[in-house]
């Protein structure tokens, strides 16, 4: 990407519960109520973060630079979407 360009992530298919001792769909769960949880994270690692959508009800603006993750069970864990 570059310089000063942001994308938005969207994470698909991802479960309130992972069945682990760390709920991590929980967590999330609970970030979706409070947008700013998972946005710092992020901000921590990267600038190249503009929002991040849970299971969106909406579809993302074609115009945006998107990267959509998807929620494999098998594995619990995130993969990016081709």
């Amino acid at each position: 990407m570059k310089n000063g360009e942001k994308a938005t992530v969207v994470i698909k298919d991802m479960p309130f519960s992972t069945n682990t001792t760390y709920n991590y769909g929980e967590y999330l769960a609970s970030c979706v109520h409070t947008d700013w949880c998972v946005q710092m994270e992020l901000a921590k690692k990267t600038d190249k973060v503009k929002s991040v959508m849970i299971d969106p009800q909406t579809s993302v603006k074609s115009s945006e630079k998107t990267f959509t993750f998807t929620y494999n069970p098998e594995h619990k864990e995130l993969l990016l979407v081709q």
